[in-house]
């Protein structure tokens, strides 16, 4: 009986570390629409050229469309796809990778947020 137990907990742990999974990869979305969100209404804003790159000695250094904004997002997105894809293909042989990528995809996208808000907060 005390087998028993002891293997009902092992598949309730299992069972909860895979909802926090699905957990991360909802949260990873949601930071991906907010970087989708952010740029929109910058976009919305109406400017023809946007500062796309600062350098500390010359100062602004690159102009272009606004819609190049939208160029971290989509990189987000595609991250997000082949991270997926990747670990659960991966999880077919091994369960580690699988749960490092998955926790890096809401690494990547926290970084690609503060890199969006460090492009938009550049003044032109």
């Amino acid at each position: 009986m005390i087998k028993v137990k002891g293997m009902v907990k092992i598949l309730d742990y299992l069972k909860n570390f895979a909802s926090r999974i699905r957990n991360i990869i909802i949260l990873s979305l949601l930071l991906n629409l907010i970087n989708w969100v952010i740029v929109y209404v910058r976009f919305l804003k109406g400017e023809q050229q946007a500062a796309l790159h600062y350098n500390i000695y010359f100062g602004i250094d690159y102009f272009g469309e606004v819609k190049n904004y939208f160029i971290l997002p989509a990189v987000g997105a595609v991250i997000i796809l082949i991270n997926y894809f990747l670990a659960r293909l991966i999880r077919l042989k091994a369960d580690l990778p699988f749960y490092f990528l998955n926790f890096f995809i809401l690494f990547y996208q926290a970084i690609l947020l503060g890199a969006t808000f460090l492009v938009l907060s550049i003044k032109s």
